[in-house]
């Protein structure tokens, strides 16, 4: 044993408080006391021993001393005896018991003594107490899953000992649950199906499915199908609308999943294609298609360029996108080449889809450059051009010609292309109207009119002097049409001066044009020496005076290239110096007038002197001036 309890009573007169104390002969076990100081109103006490496993049997003496207050103190002994034995025998064991989570559970076992049960848990595997379990009968109320697998047992102590009774299992089995539901699924008649479900529970659930048919409504167990997904290999139209579920059991309950409905629909076919279409511009069109089956669904798709089809969506140009027939409203130009096609479904069959059909869309044109108005010289080439566009397609072009300012238009045959070009043209054509009809898909459109100008060349009429001697006179060149301009050497503006051409052939041109229409005409001045005409002033006739005799107002002609100066000096009879002055700038023929109205009638002797060729020349005469 390892603890005894003794009992030890006040006794006497004595009315003071006694302190106990005690000890245990031999040593070992510890001695309290239930009650300590004894009082008069408390006169006995428990003599409590612990420690006492340690004992060998056989007989000991707990000696208790008492010290009273003011009194004596007292001791008495108080034998005990250890007896050799064993712990109490348990006839019933605690047994394995499984419930449902929630339910209350109990363990039991049958035995003579005093009872703790005890746990041990996954997370405490060590077996602990469990308090206030003091009782033959563990009694758990309202057990959770996270109890099972607790185990449980009893240590049953007597006088002599304890025994632990073996250890129980506690299963708590859980209620199934749907872990998933069937999905409803929509599928084309003589396809395969299959349905699955999913539960939890302990110990593991069961499967049962079940149909609710039109016919039937009411669920029905579907023979052999018990296993968690449900089969069906080849479905019929007579199944569409059927709901499937599952029922779901353990040893704790059953639960049904949520019904799942079969949905059968027939198969697609297309019975009428869409078909191509070809329109102008900002004109309506549609495409429509015809197709067999049940629950049909539409969705026209739209390949642009050649490339994947994509879905439609009604909005813009496009409505009908999800109907048997997709209409388009004021069809741009850029829709041209587009292909459409319309898918066909019910969400289970294979889709039917239709042919592509193709759209053509033809655009009116437009001009965009419009024939120029062209100028040109007679005999040059003209060429009319037109830009114009059309959106979709190719452009044909007719020129057209009127010869009365505008009125009338007729075909230029041949003419068809975007230029009308003619090579050497007659200036008869001038005044004359050109313009293109450009023609599309659509329609046709007429270009303005160009105009042609075509001016005629100038004819020019030029007779020069041909033959001049290098010492003459510049002279003026004249030719028609007037306006032109004159080139060559010895040439300056209008004006041909002969020293300064040279002696020989000079080739004179002339250039005239009547709006750029450009003529030249050219001809040759034979500039001769003369040498005839190299006289000094002393030789005749190379100056002639006249008239001999004169009113006092004669002039002097040079007839000699010799000179382009005279000094002249007038002397009277006297000798005297009566006029003098100087004449420059000449030329051969240059005649230089004298005025002498100041002079008296006389004789006079003229003097002309020129110093240009190193040497003096000289000349005199006499001069006559008899006034009237």
């Amino acid at each position: 044993m390892t603890s005894g309890n003794l009992t030890a009573t006040y006794v006497g007169s004595f009315t003071g408080n006694i302190n106990l104390s005690g000890a245990v002969v031999p040593a070992g076990p510890t001695v309290s006391f239930s009650n300590n100081p004894l009082t008069t109103g408390s006169p006995s006490t428990t003599v409590s021993l612990t420690g006492m496993a340690s004992l060998a049997p056989g007989n000991y003496t707990v000696t208790v001393t008492g010290v009273g207050v003011g009194g004596p103190t007292v001791t008495r002994d108080i034998v005990f005896t250890i007896n050799p034995g064993a712990g109490p025998t348990i006839t019933v064991q605690p047994a394995s018991i499984a419930v449902c989570s929630g339910a209350n559970a109990s363990f039991s076992v049958t035995a003579t003594g005093t009872y703790q049960w005890q746990v041990s848990t996954a997370a405490v595997p060590t077996f602990t107490n469990i308090g206030g379990a003091t009782s033959a009968t563990l009694n758990l109320t309202a057990v959770t899953a996270g109890m099972s697998g607790n185990q449980y047992r009893c240590v049953v102590t007597g006088q002599c000992g304890s025994t632990t009774s073996n250890a129980a299992t506690l299963t708590v089995n859980v209620a199934p649950a749907v872990t998933t539901n069937p999905t409803s699924l929509s599928v084309c008649s003589g396809s395969a199906v299959s349905f699955t479900a999913a539960g939890s529970g302990t110990p593991t659930p069961t499967y049962q499915w079940q149909v609710s048919t039109i016919a039937v409504p009411a669920f029905t167990n579907i023979g052999g199908a018990t296993s968690p997904t449900y089969n069906i290999a080849s479905v019929t139209l007579a199944m569409n609308s059927n709901q499937y579920r599952c029922v779901i059991t353990n040893t704790c309950g059953s639960v049904n999943t949520t019904a799942a409905t079969l949905t059968v629909s027939s198969s697609i076919t297309i019975s009428s294609n869409p078909v191509d279409q070809t329109v102008c511009e900002a004109t309506n069109t549609s495409f429509t298609v015809a197709a067999a089956g049940s629950g049909l669904l539409y969705q026209w798709e739209v390949s642009v360029g050649g490339g994947a089809y994509t879905a439609l969506a009604n909005g813009g140009v496009y409505s009908g996108a999800t109907s048997t027939t997709l209409s388009i409203t004021g069809v741009p130009p850029s829709l041209n080449g587009n292909r459409y096609r319309c898918v066909v479904s019910n969400g289970a069959c294979t889709p039917g889809v239709s042919t592509g059909a193709l759209l053509t869309v033809n655009t009116f044109p437009v001009i965009t450059t419009q024939p120029a108005n062209v100028t040109i010289c007679a005999g040059a080439a003209a060429t009319f051009s037109v830009t114009a566009t059309t959106g979709v397609g190719s452009l044909s072009y007719q020129w057209q010609l009127s010869t009365d300012g505008g009125t009338t238009y007729n075909n230029i045959p041949g003419a068809t292309t975007s230029s009308f070009a003619q090579a050497s043209v007659p200036v008869g054509q001038n005044g004359y109207r050109f313009r293109v009809i450009a023609t599309a898909g659509c329609g046709s459109v007429t270009s303005n009119a160009g105009i042609l100008t075509v001016n005629a060349f100038p004819v020019i009429t030029f007779s020069p002097v041909t033959v001049v001697c290098v010492s003459d006179a510049a002279f003026s060149l004249s030719a028609s049409p007037s306006g032109g301009a004159f080139s060559g050497t010895g040439v300056s503006g209008s004006t041909f001066t002969p020293s300064v051409a040279g002696v020989g052939p000079k080739v004179i041109t002339y250039t005239v044009s009547n709006a750029g229409c450009q003529s030249v005409s050219t001809r040759t001045i034979l500039v001769n020496e003369c040498a005839e005409r190299h006289l000094t002033l002393s030789q005749y006739p190379a100056v002639i005076v006249y008239p001999v005799p004169n009113n006092g107002n004669f002039s002097i002609r040079l007839n000699t290239d010799l000179y382009t100066k005279l000094n002249i000096m007038l002397y009277n009879s006297m000798g005297q110096l009566v006029k003098s002055e100087v004449a420059t700038g000449l030329t051969y023929g240059s005649v230089i007038p004298v005025q002498t109205f100041n002079l008296p009638n006389g004789t006079y002797q003229l003097f002309l002197t020129n110093d240009e060729r190193g040497e003096v020349s000289r000349k005199g005469q006499s001069i006559i001036i008899q006034k009237f």
